[in-house]
């Protein structure tokens, strides 16, 4: 499929091409990343069109987060979470929204009692968060909640 977007733009169907590229970077089953339809922008020779790419990727996020704090303002932990998942899943690699995931689950079991499968996604969260971003301001006060947390299981 990346090839068929490249072909795509390179035939000057860029529409086409952009919203192939999108639909496979936004789904975490086709295995395509952000960096992988940037990359096929820059073979096509439209570097430009990457760059419009990533501003767009970047207002969705953008958007995403904002979602998610109304949601989490309004009482919402649970709808909060399932929208910063979403963010999660389109930038794997980004230690602000995994840090704005881990801490929304940790507020949530924070208020509502330790709950196994969330602190097992929070956890990985963490060792993802340390990877991407091991000096990260916000890794020691979410790693010291989550081990407050989990001893009061």
């Amino acid at each position: 499929k990346l090839g068929l977007a490249q072909n795509c733009l390179h035939q000057g169907m860029d529409e086409q091409g952009m919203q192939l590229l999108d639909a496979l970077a936004g789904d975490p089953a086709s295995g395509v990343s952000e960096s992988d339809a940037a990359a096929v922008y820059e073979r096509a020779g439209r570097k430009e069109l990457a760059e419009n790419h990533g501003d767009s990727v970047e207002r969705y996020l953008d958007g995403l987060v904002r979602q998610a704090a109304a949601r989490s303002g309004q009482g919402d932990q649970r709808g909060a979470i399932e929208v910063l998942q979403a963010a999660v899943r389109r930038r794997p690699e980004n230690a602000g929204l995994i840090s704005a995931l881990a801490s929304a689950m940790l507020r949530l079991m924070g208020d509502s009692g330790w709950e196994t499968a969330l602190g097992e996604q929070c956890a990985a969260l963490l060792v993802r968060m340390r990877k991407a971003d091991p000096h990260h301001p916000m890794l020691a006060a979410l790693s010291s909640q989550y081990v407050t947390l989990r001893g009061k299981q």
